[in-house]
């Protein structure tokens, strides 16, 4: 079979589970009334006919839309568990003392907190003086940072504190993420092994600056979980980029001479130079068969699997780039190594 036709296959395959996300599920004829619990899932919100929908399948359809709504119900959700979490913990010892939780914090936190010298007021402003705009540290200057750094060293000693306890006492958490299930194909350009326990689905666009920002943060998570994380590239050129759909059909030649990254890389290390024949000198400059690369390119042989792909990309929810599927957890924009690597250590976990 032709490099081309594999690539079609499996695309149309990633299409497909794109449009199929959201299952079917039959009731049957004594199907319980709306607003009655139901196997399938949650309260009975609609019913056609004798056809019973339930929120759980309500949900999983509102999810082709979009993931963002779900995380951020999540996120919300994850920091109300966190502050219940912290106050219960505090409760308890506070309980065990016999004080009040006031007490606790003033003897736990407050009470050992280094106060902030002169000095470390000088050093702040030193370290942040490009984004002072110019202001000299005067006595008004001073205050703000000395009430700043204060407030951030309570922080994190009570954060310190709250972990001890934790540590200390069982905490199971049983909220499970919104997910979307993306079938990753043979073939599609990835780093990683193919047995991790975590894939990375990145749709992205050669031409945007904060895709091309997002870069070494990826190559950091290779370096950090070389056994553990696949990440698996999408094409998702945006309509705004001239150059971002004949980008991502180059970088597919180039895959077909198994130089998918190394094109990747140059693609985004030129974003000022894309266009007109620069796709062509880039691969004589990375010594690909220049012959076979002009002719993949010139007869458009992966323009309809990039459309794909960034349809695909739009039914699981994606309008924009870089966007991220952690094990189906949807991230969006050039997130910081952090975020990714606390997902990343969730997913391990579990």
């Amino acid at each position: 079979m032709s490099q081309s036709r594999l690539n079609r296959n499996w695309l149309i395959l990633i299409f497909t589970a794109a449009l199929c996300m959201a299952g079917c599920a039959s009731a049957s004829s004594d199907a319980p009334t709306a607003g009655a619990k139901s196997d399938a899932g949650g309260p009975v919100v609609l019913r056609i006919g004798d056809e019973a929908i339930t929120l759980d399948q309500l949900d999983e359809k509102a999810k082709t839309f979009g993931l963002k709504p779900y995380q951020d119900l999540y996120e919300h959700r994850r920091q109300a568990m966190d502050q219940l979490i912290a106050e219960n913990l505090l409760d308890r010892e506070a309980t065990k003392r016999g004080i009040t939780r006031d007490d606790l914090m003033r003897q736990e936190v407050n009470d050992k907190v280094t106060p902030v010298a002169d000095a470390d007021v000088a050093g702040f402003y030193e370290q942040n003086m490009p984004s002072m705009g110019g202001r000299p540290l005067d006595d008004d200057l001073r205050v703000q940072i000395r009430n700043f750094l204060s407030q951030q060293r309570l922080g994190l000693a009570r954060q310190d504190f709250i972990a001890r306890l934790r540590s200390q006492t069982k905490v199971q958490v049983s909220l499970d993420p919104p997910r979307v299930d993306l079938v990753v194909a043979p073939n599609e350009p990835a780093k990683g092994p193919d047995t991790a326990p975590v894939t990375i689905v990145e749709y992205s666009d050669f031409q945007c600056p904060y895709c091309a920002r997002v870069g070494p943060t990826l190559a950091r998570i290779a370096e950090t979980y070389p056994d553990k994380v696949r990440i698996v590239f999408r094409d998702f050129p945006l309509p705004g980029h001239s150059e971002a759909q004949p980008a991502a059909e180059a970088a597919r030649c180039a895959h077909e001479q198994g130089q998918f990254w190394v094109y990747h890389d140059k693609l985004f290390a030129s974003q000022r130079e894309l266009g007109g024949e620069a796709y062509k000198k880039f691969a004589e400059q990375l010594g690909l068969d220049a012959a076979k690369f002009a002719a993949c390119y010139d007869d458009g042989r992966y323009r309809q699997d990039v459309m794909m792909l960034a349809r695909g990309g739009q039914q699981f929810g994606v309008t924009g780039t870089p966007a991220f599927f952690v094990n189906g957890r949807f991230l969006s924009g050039a997130i910081p190594f952090e975020r990714f690597q606390a997902v990343i250590e969730e997913e391990l976990a579990n």
